[in-house]
């Protein structure tokens, strides 16, 4: 039976949103604060420059690649390419070439115009042209403050369950043209579906009249690599630990005590783009925060001890449906850990009724083989 009781806020729980909790970065800066490019990626925690990821040590001092996997179908909830303007305090401005937007007013601007790495003083918007300005005396020249940026966010087992990978370019003319292109022929290889499709990041050289830089790039995974990330996958798989007792017959209310763990941060306070400073290329520009990738998990088997029978039946109607469904072999195997995570948080929240609906819905929605 269908609970009556109000569940989710509208407008906060439907715009749920996964934490980044790694950076993946081929720049830095020096010691005195210049950007610096590097031959290999390093991994770092966001809003902590420079301090290395423990958890990416297994993959060397000097890693030239990782492995990962797409967490939504829909590129625009993990890629973000924009033309961007940072200040003091964050994200000023963003815009699509046409018409930018600035964060504090709202206010519609006029854009940069087609991108032009050669003649960057034809962009239309003051912003996005170089600037010439008297130091001491002497005249410098300053790149613009506003850029082309992109930034992809990605699941990766190192990095934990619960969490994302962000890499981050303001390589217009290298590495965004050439992760834009690369997305869209895995799209179309995966047949539109990339969700839980495995990827591995990587690093190309080219040249430049500045010497050798580095641009990110994508590519297949081996049969060996796909192993590997498997069995990544398999160790943060959630583990369940069932009491071995019968379930009560109705659950106890929902403890809705105010008190608990509320907190009122202003809505700046908690987008990332306001609390970063302004990108350089192949570096730090945070894209508006993306909402979790509506996806199924599933996992262990249900049969145990305290589990209803209505969720049991619900699993492996499920998961008949994913064996006998066209698409991708990783995209079954991400649903099926989705699924598992899910039904975790909801024995150890007391709605599991509510978790079987959900079976239901997502049922429903896997794609069937043609008749």
């Amino acid at each position: 039976m269908q609970s009556t009781r109000p569940y989710g806020i509208k407008g906060v729980t439907d715009n749920a949103r996964p934490p980044v909790i790694v950076k993946a970065k081929i720049g830095r800066k020096n010691e005195k604060g210049y950007p610096e490019k590097l031959d290999y990626i390093s991994f770092v925690e966001p809003g902590e420059e420079g301090t290395p990821c423990p958890a990416f040590e297994v993959l060397g001092t000097r890693p030239q690649s990782f492995l990962g996997a797409f967490p939504s179908d829909e590129t625009e909830t993990f890629v973000d390419a924009a033309w961007k303007r940072y200040g003091k305090s964050g994200l000023k401005c963003r815009g699509d070439g046409e018409i930018g937007v600035d964060r504090e007013t709202g206010e519609e601007l006029q854009c940069a115009g087609e991108y032009n790495k050669d003649n960057p003083e034809t962009h239309l918007c003051p912003h996005a042209r170089p600037t010439e300005k008297t130091v001491n005396g002497v005249l410098k020249k300053y790149p613009p403050e506003c850029k082309p940026t992109l930034s992809m966010r990605l699941v990766v087992p190192l990095a934990g369950s619960m969490g994302l990978v962000q890499l981050d370019t303001g390589g217009a003319a290298s590495s965004v043209p050439t992760l834009w292109w690369q997305l869209a022929q895995l799209r179309r290889l995966a047949g539109g579906e990339l969700a839980g499709v495995a990827v591995k990041v990587g690093i190309r050289p080219f040249t430049t009249k500045f010497g050798t830089s580095y641009a990110w790039h994508l590519e297949n995974p081996s049969p060996e690599e796909l192993r590997e990330l498997k069995e990544q996958f398999d160790q943060i798989a959630p583990a369940r630990v069932f009491e071995r007792a019968a379930a009560p017959k109705e659950l106890p209310p929902m403890d809705e005590a105010v008190e608990q763990d509320v907190y009122g941060l202003p809505d700046e306070a908690l987008a990332d783009e306001r609390q970063i400073e302004p990108p350089v290329e192949e570096r730090d520009p945070l894209p508006e925060d993306a909402p979790l990738p509506d996806e199924p998990f599933t996992g262990d088997d249900p049969l145990e001890v305290g589990v209803p029978v209505e969720v049991v039946q619900a699993e492996l109607v499920y998961k008949r449906v994913l064996a006998a469904s066209p698409i991708p072999e990783a995209k079954k195997t991400a649903a099926i850990a989705v699924m598992e995570a899910n039904r975790a948080k909801a024995d150890a929240d007391g709605s599991l009724e509510a978790y079987a609906d959900w079976l239901a819905q997502i049922t429903d929605r896997v794609p069937r083989a043609a008749a």
